[in-house]
């Protein structure tokens, strides 16, 4: 599938999530719910995320290898975190990379390397994080496929963390040794401690988001993490601009385990876009005129970069 086709399916599917969506729930009870919000708590909210921010840029700058966050790392994130965020397709993606060498010395191969290793952690905390969040704070309920799911990732993610230290020692894939280098010696470490602060910021943003709209149940840390998972989990399906349609869709599944039903749980999935895009979508934009400087715009382009 083109980059091309992929991004007009994606606007296809979230324009007909979002019609479906229409059936279900008011928009009036949305639009409602969303302006009870109480702010001091949306406000904790977007700062929580704006801290997960700051870790997820050192923990960029640490697979590319600087010690601490650069203006290069800046540029290359912000815009790629931009792109996501306001193009279908995850247009970021290779957005970063493509950026981060043009803006930095080191070559397009190993950024990409770096954001690979990037994301396997990624992949590795969320299999962690809903195992846990799974087997510890599920109603008692909840369907007994949703345990074993659990059980299964918890054992991928044990596995895939040795498999990141086991990639690090055999210096796989010569080709990508410039962006794997993260991998060895004590730098390992920090960036899997990193992760574990980036994806617990999140969980403790959606927990705000949740308690925002006054939808906080019981258990509300394990309905935050499930969240949190399915929704980050959701955007590998193709959808339009901000995952819209398919993330308010996450929500209403994943809530009504919890009790938190139609509007509320759509809401809460609005709530939590504002405050993820609070941060990056100024920041982005700002940043988005001197990180092109340089750059060959069709290497960063939505129709050659989407995935």
């Amino acid at each position: 599938m083109t980059a091309r086709i992929r991004a007009v399916l994606g606007i296809v599917i979230s324009a007909a999530l979002l019609v479906l969506l229409l059936q279900f729930v008011s928009v009036e009870e949305v639009a409602a719910a969303v302006r009870s919000c109480d702010p001091g708590l949306l406000l904790a909210a977007v700062l929580a995320h704006g801290v997960m921010l700051l870790v997820r840029l050192q923990r960029f700058s640490t697979l590319a290898g600087e010690p601490r966050i650069s203006r290069a790392a800046c540029e290359a994130v912000f815009v790629g975190w931009l792109a996501n965020l306001t193009l279908p397709a995850k247009a970021g993606e290779l957005a970063r990379p493509a950026v981060y060498a043009r803006r930095s010395e080191m070559s397009f191969v190993g950024a990409a390397a770096a954001v690979i290793v990037e994301r396997l952690l990624d992949l590795v905390s969320l299999a962690a994080l809903f195992a846990t969040a799974v087997l510890l704070g599920l109603p008692p309920d909840t369907p007994p496929w949703i345990e074993i799911a659990a059980k299964i990732s918890g054992g991928l993610a044990l596995a895939g963390l040795v498999g990141l230290g086991v990639l690090a020692r055999l210096g796989a894939f010569p080709m990508f040794r410039e962006g794997l280098s993260a991998l060895e010696g004590k730098r390992l470490p920090l960036v899997v401690l990193l992760s574990v602060v980036v994806w617990a910021l999140e969980v403790l943003a959606a927990w705000l988001c949740i308690d925002a709209v006054g939808a906080l149940p019981d258990g509300a840390w394990a309905a935050s993490a499930v969240l949190v998972v399915a929704t980050t989990l959701a955007v590998a399906a193709p959808a339009g601009p901000a995952g819209l349609g398919v993330e308010q869709w996450v929500a209403l599944g994943v809530l009504a385990v919890w009790g938190i039903e139609g509007s509320a749980a759509v809401a809460i999935s609005f709530v939590m876009l504002f405050a993820a895009a609070a941060f990056i979508v100024p920041i982005g934009l700002a940043l988005v005129p001197s990180a092109m400087k340089g750059t060959d715009a069709s290497s960063v382009s939505p129709t050659v970069v989407a995935e």
